[in-house]
């Protein structure tokens, strides 16, 4: 099968009418590289190829539990008229009966406030076949069935899945399953043991018949709410982690804005408010000392040479005196002033100095009109080991502790600066409560339907006991009803063959996947000698890997992106298990590979995936030296550009990093 056309009218992004043509230049080049940022249409051009083959039964990634009309309705682009409706067409080549087909393939659809109206047109070889038309579904089943489809149509959440290797059992049981056709033993076990069930009731009176019917009816309508409420759950997990992936998206957004810094600003702020409290007491101690002693210590070298002179009655010329003194205030107040005093200090300083010489002036008289006598002395004396001393000591702490005060004041204005404000974050901040908020009311629903699951299921469990119990007994009783016994003997044979037939199958068809596995992640790996064997489980599907000396290997030992290539190995084992020649549709693929595993998957598996290869990537994951290392692969790029004045994605030639 070769996909050649994909066309698209108003279909979900894609505004008005697209043609992208899919063939591969040349069979060498087999790669068709589709780039797009996020929320551009690399998706929707993934549900498109499945809604185009397999309607109501694509599996499309945003249906989740919408009714198919609903879906069809919303499909249409929001912009257009949906009388006009949408539509997409496939144009495709495909071989039967050793001759080449082209077919073609429309679905489309309008829709009304009330109904959405769908028609199905195919044509082979540009012909309407109306045959083919009616039999669509039986058709497309015999091509690409659609329990296969997840292994030629895959995105990187079924990558995450399996790479989970706890949780991928059940997700590899459905696969190989599915590929071997065992989901259809199941379906039939199920089938025998519904055909047991009406033929026991045969077995039973008309009134016990109504009463087992009544049973059994109930048993299914507990069937039934316990599936409905698993579709509800499995839609509300996924609801939960996606707006959990977003709640922490936008908390790192927000730390990256500045929001930690934000929220510390209330602590910064107080701690700048103690240190400029603390600073103004300092000030206003310094204060206190410069209107009392504290002044005397600009001089206290000439207060010492005073004590130090002659005895007592020495005498001094007091002009000469009060003239060297007030020469040493108008240094003083200058020192003051280059230092940084404050107005206040200085202030203060300037009236007790201006006091002090008025008052030496009005003792002095004359050259000889200052006298030291002894009780001068001694109070002088007094002076410099007493209050003057502990004031010198005073000030001198105080000035350390200023300056140390200063410096955190301006290390805290600092810090301030650089805290963004707060009107910046808001939005950022609000986002985050809100995402919390939707995050708390999605929980709280998701317990609600873990407990309405558990208490239906424990219901369905009680009457299914009774249900078993009423119509297996007593049936040795109703000897007229052979013929009914025989067929519940020959069903409970029958499966018994069924489900050995199952395991057999199981077992001879797992270890040739494992070996096709094995062979894909060989070859993806960039550490060849990690890994020696590899082993499924046919009765649980839990895989085990083993290293070179044969031990288990502990699922920790490998990094997240070698989970993720083990992922691809595993679908692409799973495809070449299918045996059918089918193209390739990967969205979005290489998630958290490091540098190397990236260059792994884009030169050996992308290129050898299949004879057609679509790929849907972003410009971080096929970027620039990735391309160039898969552009020899390439036989058409694409880039998906969305146009907001347009509304629309537009498909242009070429790719992020190469010209149309």
């Amino acid at each position: 099968m070769l996909l050649e056309k994909l066309i698209l009218h108003n279909f979900g992004i894609y505004r008005g009418r697209h043609e992208i043509d899919l063939t591969p230049s040349k069979p060498s080049k087999p790669v068709v590289l589709f780039g797009a940022l996020n929320g551009s249409g690399k998706t929707t051009l993934l549900d498109a190829l499945q809604l185009v083959l397999y309607g109501k039964l694509a599996q499309c990634s945003n249906r989740r539990e919408l009714a198919y009309d609903e879906y069809l309705r919303r499909s249409i682009h929001r912009g257009s008229d949906p009388r006009d409706g949408a539509s997409i067409e496939l144009k495709f080549r495909h071989r039967s009966g050793g001759v080449d087909h082209e077919y073609r393939v429309n679905r489309l659809w309008t829709a009304t406030e009330r109904t959405v109206k769908e028609r199905l047109e195919v044509f082979r070889d540009d012909k309407p076949d109306s045959v083919l038309t009616d039999q669509w579904a039986d058709f497309v089943e015999d091509l690409i069935p659609v329990r296969l489809s997840k292994f030629f149509f895959f995105d990187g959440e079924q990558i995450e899945a399996l790479a989970d290797l706890e949780k991928s059992a059940e997700v590899l049981a459905t696969a190989i399953q599915s590929l071997l056709g065992l989901d259809l033993v199941d379906q039939l076990l199920v089938d025998l043991k519904v055909t047991e069930r009406r033929n026991r009731e045969k077995q039973k009176p008309v009134a016990e018949q109504a009463a087992l019917e009544a049973a059994r009816e109930e048993v299914e309508r507990l069937e039934s709410r316990a599936g409905e409420v698993r579709m509800q759950r499995a839609s509300q997990t996924n609801l939960v982690e996606r707006l959990g992936k977003q709640l922490k998206g936008r908390e790192e957004a927000f730390r990256l804005a500045g929001g930690d810094a934000h929220s510390k600003r209330d602590q910064v702020e107080s701690e700048r408010g103690r240190v400029s409290k603390r600073l103004e007491e300092v000030e206003e101690r310094l204060c206190e000392l410069a209107a009392s002693d504290a002044p005397l210590l600009l001089v206290r070298e000439f207060l010492d040479e005073l004590a130090a002179s002659s005895a007592p009655s020495t005498g001094v010329d007091g002009s000469a005196v009060v003239d060297l003194l007030e020469e040493r205030d108008r240094q003083t107040l200058q020192v003051a002033t280059n230092s940084g005093a404050t107005v206040k200090v200085q202030k203060a300083l300037r009236e007790f100095l201006t006091r002090d010489i008025a008052a030496r002036r009005k003792t002095t008289s004359g050259p000889s009109g200052l006298k030291l006598d002894a009780a001068v002395l001694s109070d002088l004396g007094a002076l410099r080991a007493g209050s003057l001393a502990e004031a010198a000591a005073g000030v001198s702490l105080l000035l350390r502790e200023e300056d140390r005060l200063r410096q955190n004041l301006a290390a805290l204005d600092r810090k301030l600066a650089g805290i963004p404000a707060a009107e910046s974050l808001t939005a950022l901040l609000n986002q985050i409560e809100q995402t919390k908020k939707e995050q708390a009311r999605a929980e709280g629903a998701l317990a609600q339907l873990d407990e309405e699951l558990r208490r239906v299921e424990a219901e369905r469990e009680r009457k299914w006991k009774a249900y078993a119990r009423q119509s297996e007994s007593d049936i040795d009783d109703h000897h007229k009803q052979e013929d009914a016994a025989r067929i519940v003997s020959q069903s409970e044979s029958m499966r018994g063959i069924l489900a050995k037939f199952k395991v057999v199958a199981a077992e001879r068809h797992v270890r040739r996947i494992e070996a096709l596995i094995l062979d894909g992640l060989k070859h993806l790996l960039r550490k060849e000698s990690l890994i020696s064997r590899l082993h499924i489980d046919p009765a649980t599907y839990r895989m085990t890997l083993f290293d070179l000396h044969g031990q288990p290997l502990m699922t920790e030992r490998l990094s997240a992106g070698e989970r993720q290539l083990l992922a691809v190995a595993t679908i692409w084992g799973l495809a070449r298990a299918a045996g059918r020649p089918l193209p390739v549709v990967i969205d979005t693929p290489l998630g958290r590979l490091d540098s190397v595993h990236r260059n792994h998957l884009v030169e050996r598996y992308f290129p050898a995936a299949s004879h057609q290869v679509l790929l849907l990537s972003t410009d971080e994951e096929i970027d620039a030296v990735q391309y160039e290392k898969l552009r020899h692969s390439v036989g058409r790029s694409y880039v998906l550009r969305f146009h907001d004045d347009l509304d629309t994605t537009v498909v242009e030639h070429g790719y992020f990093f190469k010209a149309a």
